[in-house]
């Protein structure tokens, strides 16, 4: 095998961390040892290939840290890079409130706060909530454990029903009232667009906020 291919084979296993992925190049290598008398450029078209695929599988499995603050409270842990926010929040934080719907940020029931702001955390990087603030249905809440005034007058005026929407709908009011404390019934149409409900019509919905907002 020619001595170049040995040289990369030392190279390009000190670039990989996962332990079993270097096993992997290293069986590759040797395999490919044992095809000496083959033409060097099929030789490192195979190398190309066998790489390519272990990068991959690198890109996916090898952990990163991530450091932001949830709820009010810092947070730090390691995940995978491929991972949706929502997917971070669920399944690994295990904040099932944020529900899953469509899963390509069409209906609204993922709906989050980042930096106030509503995201559809379905399809939002979580690596890229690194140093910035997330709000779920979970931190609207107080410290006892009371309702949060928007959740008060969605129970108040019949606003829920499923429930499945409720924990997206409600930060977007949220977020609506944060930026407009008194809304027209236009705006909060408006500012409730993204977030889908197949159960109440929307009127009960618009006249909880109108409460939250102390316009009823």
């Amino acid at each position: 095998m020619p001595k170049q291919v040995r040289h990369d084979e030392g190279v390009i296993l000190n670039s990989f961390q996962n332990p079993i992925l270097k096993f992997d190049i290293h069986l590759a290598f040797a395999c490919l040892r044992e095809a000496a008398s083959a033409k060097a450029g099929i030789l490192t078209f195979e190398i190309r290939n066998i790489l390519g695929n272990l990068a991959r599988k690198e890109h996916l499995t090898m952990k990163r840290g991530i450091s932001f603050t949830l709820n009010g409270e810092p947070i730090e842990l390691e995940i995978e890079p491929h991972l949706t926010l929502l997917q971070l929040l669920r399944d690994k934080l295990e904040l099932t409130g944020t529900k899953e719907g469509c899963g390509m940020g069409e209906c609204g029931a993922c709906t989050v706060l980042l930096d106030g702001k509503t995201i559809n955390s379905c399809i939002f990087p979580a690596m890229e909530v690194e140093g910035r603030s997330v709000t779920t249905i979970e931190g609207l809440t107080d410290a006892q454990g009371n309702l949060h005034p928007i959740q008060k007058a969605f129970v108040e005026y019949g606003a829920i029903q499923c429930g499945f929407c409720t924990p997206g709908m409600v930060l977007s009011a949220k977020a609506l009232l944060d930026e407009n404390p008194k809304p027209t019934e236009e705006e909060i149409r408006n500012g409730i667009a993204g977030n889908l409900c197949r159960c109440t019509g929307y009127l009960q919905i618009v006249q909880a906020i109108k409460a939250a907002s102390g316009q009823m």
